[in-house]
């Protein structure tokens, strides 16, 4: 809830009222204490700590927000730990990992170590003139395994971190294709689909594209 309603307000497409934004703040309020109970659960201080799939989503959702309704307390000690175990451990994430650790280091002031995500990113990238630019992850049963989902997380740090309009629009073309193939398979799939495709600005080429095939009977094209 914290960062879909973060993602509509990067639409241009959430207007507050007093209701909204009071619902909003306890659900704030309440990511705040659930990050510290897992923070202490964890014990993230422990030296070989690296941040998982939990930590980098509370820490994602919460970086929407950081100036609306600011970190106090235990929790900005626990998400200041958690972004602070981030930055050298990066390396060890696979690829939609460092799509939210870039955006998390860059609206947290980490800019150099967001960049040097990204060129990571650019590396590893997989690009073809047909499905545009993904990358291998496995996909799997697990919340964490959803490739729609997790394409649109590396989409959204090349967007606003590397601010690359022209990689934005290759990650785009495989979404289509994925729909196109196979489908997006969740709501919730469907939901980032549209928030990559829609709230960047950058209509892809396969949108724009003339159709490949056409039939003709007789003399009339169909």
């Amino acid at each position: 809830i914290v960062a879909g309603f973060g993602k509509m307000r990067k639409m241009g497409v959430w207007n507050t009222d007093s209701e909204t934004e009071a619902m909003l703040g306890k659900a704030i309020e309440f990511l705040d204490k659930e990050m510290v109970i897992y923070y202490d659960r964890r014990e993230l201080k422990d030296k070989d700590y690296r941040p998982g799939w939990i930590d980098l989503h509370m820490t994602y959702a919460r970086s929407f927000w950081l100036d609306d309704f600011g970190v106090s307390g235990k929790a900005k000690t626990t998400y200041n730990d958690i972004v602070k175990a981030i930055r050298p451990h990066w390396t060890k994430l696979d690829a939609s990992q460092k799509g939210l650790a870039a955006v998390i280091l860059n609206r947290s002031g980490f800019e150099t170590d967001a960049q040097k995500v990204i060129e990571s990113l650019r590396e590893s990238a997989i690009s073809s003139e047909e499905f545009g630019a993904y990358w291998a992850m496995n996909k799997g049963y697990y919340w964490y395994q959803a490739p729609i989902e997790n394409h649109v997380m590396i989409l959204e740090a090349f967007d606003e971190v590397a601010k690359d309009a022209d990689m934005v629009r290759e990650m785009n073309i495989w979404l289509l294709k994925q729909k196109q193939t196979q489908s997006w398979e969740t709501t919730k799939a469907t939901a980032e689909a549209c928030y990559a495709l829609l709230g960047r600005g950058v209509m892809p080429y396969a949108l724009t594209t003339e159709p490949l095939v056409s039939i003709q009977f007789g003399n009339e094209t169909i």
